[in-house]
């Protein structure tokens, strides 16, 4: 549980920080266009890696 909590909140912070810092405009990179949906991107992606 702890594993899938911390993959979750590493992916987050990660994605968060790659849609603030590569941020797109005209829709190139829809998962980190912002920080937000890089946020949510990145937790996901976490959680996938986490649980595998």
């Amino acid at each position: 549980m702890r594993k899938m909590i911390l993959g979750i909140i590493i992916g987050g912070v990660l994605g968060a920080a790659s849609g603030y810092y590569l941020s797109c405009t005209g829709g190139v990179c829809p998962l980190a266009g912002n920080p937000w949906r890089g946020a949510i991107s990145g937790a996901v992606l976490g959680f996938i890696f986490s649980v595998v």
